[in-house]
């Protein structure tokens, strides 16, 4: 009997190794991209656009399967005059890379993809805010030209609805905390909060900046 259990336990193993295998194998050549984080905010920073604040967006994602050389992050979304896009701009150590055109999205890769709001030209601030209203955005992953992934952030109501009704509870519940004298419990939530959701309210605050321009 012990001699069985010893056999099966051995079967397992060896079963688990080659799946592990596989599964490293099949992420090594093929593309296999994860979006992290989509953020926008209001900066002002030292030696950037006079010092006067700007907008900002930051797209973060990580590459867990084979290498994209020539990578390039675009927003675009379809909009009454049609699809309209922007570029991000790969950066490192909070500057844009010189050799932007050359950038190579290695596996395991955490990289960041950055969008100014006074990099962007006069005449095409109107058609950026222009993406404020488009039914559906996407962010897409291009490599030496080709796209290779994407990742639709529609604009769902109910979910938004739930990211307000969410937020709110759990700052409420945050403050309880605080008040009850629990302050190394910070990131404690109630309710879970609808990542896509929250993306695509990024994506509309950074857009909303420029609507109505001309």
């Amino acid at each position: 009997m012990g001699q069985i259990v010893v056999a099966i336990c051995g079967v397992t193993l060896a079963l688990c190794g080659v799946l592990i295998a596989w599964n490293n194998f099949r992420r090594a050549h093929s593309i296999v991209i994860r979006l992290l984080e989509v953020n926008s905010s209001t900066v002002e920073q030292v030696g950037a656009n006079n010092q006067d604040r700007f907008n900002q967006l930051v797209v973060r994602l990580m590459n867990v399967g084979m290498p994209l050389s020539s990578a390039t992050i675009h927003v675009r979304g379809l909009t009454p005059e049609g699809w309209l896009s922007v570029q991000l701009h790969p950066i490192r150590n909070g500057s844009i890379l010189a050799n932007a055109d050359e950038f190579t999205l290695e596996k395991g890769m955490v990289a960041e993809f950055r969008l100014r709001s006074f990099e962007i030209d006069e005449w095409a601030k109107a058609t950026v805010g222009q993406l404020r209203s488009a039914s559906s955005l996407c962010v897409t992953v291009s490599s030496n030209g080709h796209q290779a992934d994407e990742f639709a952030i529609g604009r769902c109501a109910w979910r938004m609805r739930w990211n307000r009704i969410a937020f709110r509870l759990n700052w409420e519940f945050r403050k309880r905390l605080r008040k009850w004298g629990w302050n190394r419990i910070r990131d404690c939530d109630v309710l879970p909060l609808s990542k896509r959701a929250g993306m695509r309210f990024q994506l509309d605050l950074f857009f909303s900046a420029f609507a109505g321009q001309k």
